[in-house]
C-alpha cells in the first residue's frame, strides 16, 4: 500500500468499529432487552424505529435486514473472483427470502409481498450478472462441488421432514400426551373466545380496527375455520 492506501486503511477500520460493531451492538442489545423494556415510554421514543415496522413475532427482524445487508457488502469483500461475489449475493438472498417467506415480519400484508418481490429480483439481477463476469481458473472444481450439493440437498430436507413427523406428528389412535396437548389447545381457544363473545358489537368493532393487519386477518381465517371446518357450511369462499 502508498501513503494514502494506507490511511484509506485506517479510516475504513475506524468506521467499521463506530458504525458496525458500535452501533450494531446498541441495536442487539435493544432487541434483546425489547420483551421487558418495551413498556418503557423512553424505550418506546428511542427505538421504535427498529420495531415498529415488524409484527409482534418479529420484533427482531430489524437485526435480519441489516444481517442481509451486511453480508450481501461482506460478499464483496471476502470474494475476489466475479462469479463467486454474485453467488454469495444470491445465496445471502435467498436465505433471506425463505426467511421473509417463513416469517411474513412485516406488519403489512403489501410490505411482505413488496419485500419478497425485491429478494426475487436481486436473486434474478445476480443470477444474470454473471454472464458478464470474467471466468477464472480454478472455480470449476468448486462449483462442481456446489451444485451436487445443491441437489441433493432436498433428500437430506425431506428425510428430516420424515424423522419430524415420525416423533411430532399426531398418530391413531392418539395418545394420552397428544389428548392433553389439544385440550390444552382448545382450552385456550374457548377461553378467547368466550372473552369476545361478552363484547357489544361496537366494542368488538373498536378492537378490530385497533389490531394489526396482520392480526386481523388471523381473527378473519379464525372465524372461517370454524364456520366451515367445525360448524360444516359448504359456502367456503
Amino acid at each position: 500500500f502508498d501513503s494514502e492506501g494506507t490511511s484509506m486503511v485506517g479510516i475504513g477500520i475506524l468506521f467499521v468499529v463506530v458504525y458496525i460493531i458500535g452501533l450494531g451492538s446498541i441495536f442487539v442489545r435493544a432487541v434483546v432487552i425489547a420483551p421487558r423494556a418495551f413498556s418503557s415510554p423512553d424505550f418506546q421514543m428511542r427505538y421504535k424505529f427498529l420495531f415498529i415496522k415488524f409484527r409482534a413475532e418479529a420484533f427482531w427482524w430489524a437485526l435480519v435486514f441489516l444481517a442481509k445487508n451486511f453480508l450481501i457488502n461482506l460478499a464483496m469483500c471476502v470474494a475476489v473472483a466475479g462469479v463467486a461475489q454474485l453467488y454469495l449475493v444470491m445465496t445471502v438472498a435467498v436465505c433471506y427470502m425463505m426467511g421473509c417467506v417463513y416469517m411474513m415480519p412485516y406488519r403489512s400484508r403489501a410490505a411482505n409481498v413488496i419485500e419478497i418481490l425485491t429478494g426475487i429480483s436481486i436473486i434474478y439481477a445476480s443470477s444474470l450478472l454473471t454472464w458478464h463476469a470474467d471466468r477464472e481458473e480454478g472455480l470449476d472444481s468448486a462449483i462442481n462441488v456446489v451444485t451436487a450439493v445443491l441437489s441433493f440437498y432436498p433428500l437430506l430436507a425431506a428425510a428430516a421432514g420424515v424423522i419430524y413427523l415420525y416423533f411430532h406428528g399426531l398418530r391413531l389412535p392418539y395418545t394420552a400426551t397428544q389428548r392433553r396437548m389439544m385440550n390444552d389447545a382448545f382450552m385456550e381457544v374457548y377461553q378467547a373466545a368466550d372473552a369476545l363473545c361478552r363484547l357489544t358489537p361496537e366494542a368488538g368493532t373498536d378492537m378490530m380496527l385497533r389490531l394489526q393487519e396482520w392480526d386481523r386477518w388471523y381473527v378473519h381465517r379464525s372465524a372461517q375455520i370454524i364456520r366451515f371446518e367445525v360448524l360444516g357450511d359448504k359456502h367456503k369462499w
